[in-house]
């Protein structure tokens, strides 16, 4: 498991005395002020790396000298931007002042250098050379390569750690290595992902506790969703309006109806400001207003209790989070590395970039020839670590401190590029059919047992009018098969063009058969609803004629 730190270096006194520290703790006396001196003397302590053997360096020519390396690089850089540059009375260069460079060549507190710590469990059964490896690895990709660093992996308290230290000065274009506000985050994807290809465990937070790193504007459009999504939920499930707040609240759905607007707020999420109705429906701003929601509840003519409404919620958030638009089949060499929690997968970006994306295991299946399938949506994000040691000639401003990410329908089409294998396409009207078809079984289940209700003669209306997309769908893919076998038989010859169209006739006719199921299954429950309902007219007239002139609003 790694857990990783990150300080900033300010003084050399700080950087020398850190140095002797890594490299001697029986030396080490850090107090505050005394922090770029310190550091190297403490990581490369001898009592701590085995003698020494478990220190190494990147350029740098001598790793006990490695605090003058660092500043004779500051010093090259300064005079290469025209800075320190200082005449005596005779004209000639005066000598170059360090704590002249720290105060004035740069803004703010000055960052000389940037000390890193990664610690691993001893569960993970690392070795020290491992371990070193790991962290080396890491400061390169992090780095791209072009900065000056010592590490150290210490021995000393029980576990396996490493101490880091890069200088903030890129070697070959002069310029600062610059830790923005998502750099911890990276620097962590980074060592989770070298670590994880020497068999490392990573610790997966929870989405949780990922809130504070999205920005207001993000996290309130993420609030917005799930809030529309629990309102539409709840209100084709309750009677009244006492019955629709006693179930919001079993739904942790906070209701404020004190002012002008209703507003609503999410008590099982880190929801710090309400969000008002209006901003839930643009066409219609008071449709979420609770005045509004008591009048189309009150037209539901159906009976059922909080605790089934909880049931039927989790298991429709379970559902929806296992839906997919893709299945697209990964093969062995698209792997950099694994974990238990999920898979690195190699992927190209921009001109001539390469990295990974971490796909968690609830999108993967494993298959028996070693393959995997991956189960994805066009809007699904994941995010990107990028190889920055293959681009050893790129500032490091140049690249992006802060997390990536790629798109679900980016993925899909590189990876089936990659492999040559087809990717199988779920119709989304499937998913409409799936949620209407899900409505009318609880109508049926607990209503009267018909679909007399406003809301269920919309919701057949609705399930329709979506058997009627599908059908027009099933027809356009019936065409495409054909079309494809026309083409394919004008050039047998060609073994590989042959196996290019069977791959893409294979696709889609596995897509068409998922959605004929569907349809089908679809076209037979609706029939079995509306023979019910039939039944029920047949025996009810007076009913039946008063339900009609209540129908409900349209959904």
């Amino acid at each position: 498991m790694v857990y990783t730190k990150h300080k900033v270096i300010h003084s050399f006194n700080q950087l020398h005395n850190t140095d002797q520290y890594i490299k001697d703790e029986a030396k080490v006396t850090v107090e505050k002020a005394n922090y770029l001196e310190n550091a190297v003397d403490y990581i490369i302590n001898p009592n701590k790396t085995n003698e020494q053997q478990l220190v190494s360096g990147h350029l740098i020519a001598n790793i006990e000298k490695s605090t003058d390396e660092f500043t004779r690089t500051k010093f090259i850089a300064a005079l290469a931007k025209g800075r320190g540059i200082e005449l005596d009375h005779n004209e000639k260069v005066a000598p170059f002042q360090l704590s002249d460079f720290e105060k004035k060549y740069q803004r703010g507190k000055t960052a000389l250098a940037h000390h890193l710590i990664q610690s691993f469990s001893p569960d993970d059964d690392l070795t020290p050379e491992e371990v070193h490896e790991i962290g080396r690895q890491t400061v390169l990709e992090l780095t791209g390569g072009n900065h000056q660093f010592v590490i150290a992996t210490h021995l000393d308290k029980g576990h396996l750690h490493n101490h880091i230290i890069f200088n903030s000065t890129n070697s070959v274009t002069n310029k600062a290595f610059r830790w923005q506000k998502g750099t911890q985050r990276v620097y962590e994807n980074i060592g989770n992902k070298i670590a994880s290809r020497y068999g490392a465990k990573i610790i997966e937070k929870r989405p949780g506790n990922n809130h504070a790193q999205y920005t207001k504007w993000q996290a309130q459009n993420i609030f917005k969703k799930k809030i529309k999504r629990r309102l539409d939920f709840l209100i084709a499930r309750s009677n009244s309006k006492e019955d629709f707040l006693e179930k919001a609240a079993a739904l942790s759905l906070e209701i404020n109806d004190k002012g002008k607007h209703t507003k609503f707020r999410l008590k099982d999420r880190e929801q710090q400001q309400w969000t008002r109705a209006r901003t839930l429906n643009k066409k219609d701003t008071d449709y979420y207003q609770l005045d509004h929601i008591a009048k189309v509840v009150e037209q539901n003519n159906l009976n059922i209790s909080v605790e089934d409404v909880f049931n039927e919620y989790i298991d429709t958030v379970q559902e929806t989070s296992q839906d997919y638009t893709w299945k697209v089949e990964i093969e062995p060499f698209q792997i950099d590395s694994s974990n238990e929690h999920g898979l690195y997968l190699n992927v190209d970006f921009g001109v001539d970039r390469r990295g990974q994306v971490f796909v968690p295991g609830r999108y993967l299946d494993p298959l028996e020839n070693g393959n995997y399938l991956f189960f994805l949506k066009d809007d699904d994000f994941f995010e990107l670590t990028e190889n920055r040691t293959e681009r050893p000639e790129s500032s490091p401003n140049s690249q992006s401190k802060t997390p990536r990410y790629m798109k679900g329908k980016t993925l899909v089409r590189q990876f089936s590029t990659q492999n040559g294998k087809q990717p199988v396409r779920k119709e989304p009207v499937l998913n409409t059919i799936n949620d209407y078809l899900r409505a009318l079984d609880f109508y049926a289940t607990h209503g009267d047992g018909t679909l007399q209700s406003g809301q269920a003669k919309q919701i057949d209306q609705k399930l329709t009018e979506s058997l009627n997309e599908a059908k027009d769908k099933l027809f356009e893919l019936d065409q495409k098969i054909v079309d494809l076998k026309q083409e394919m038989a004008k050039d047998l010859t060609n073994p590989r063009i042959v196996e290019g169209y069977k791959r893409e006739l294979e696709a889609i006719m596995e897509s068409r058969d998922l959605l004929n199921t569907q349809y089908e299954q679809a076209v037979q429950n609706l029939n079995y609803y509306r023979g019910i309902e039939s039944k029920y007219h047949n025996e009810n007239p007076e009913q039946t004629q008063k339900a009609t002139k209540n129908l409900g609003p349209a959904l």
